[in-house]
């Protein structure tokens, strides 16, 4: 596994929205035994992948996601403060709710 290889199994809460041919991103949220706060992370997703969510990423699915970790950092001017928002890059994806098998 690469070293910035990250690994997140959740419930999709916004459905896959296409954006380009090639591009999509959905939101999935997990929750932990170790935090009070569930943690919402955008999943990207990119080439035959795209194909497979349209299909398959329904609001309430369970996903497990294997992928790059992504930060973006963006400025506030009016608060005077920076905003991290974290997204995983995905390179694979298994539903643990439906006939789908890993992809």
């Amino acid at each position: 596994m690469d070293s910035n290889t990250v690994v997140i199994t959740g419930g999709v809460v916004k459905e896959f929205k296409k954006i380009t041919d090639d591009f999509g991103v959905f939101r999935v949220v997990s929750n932990s035994r170790r935090s009070k706060e569930p943690l919402y992370i955008d999943v990207k997703i990119a080439g035959r992948l795209v194909a497979i969510c349209e299909e398959y990423v329904r609001k309430g699915t369970q996903v497990h996601v294997v992928g790059r970790l992504e930060l973006r950092t963006r400025r506030y001017e009016e608060k005077d403060m920076n905003i991290n928002d974290y997204s995983i890059f995905a390179d694979s994806l298994d539903f643990s709710n439906s006939r789908v098998q890993s992809f």
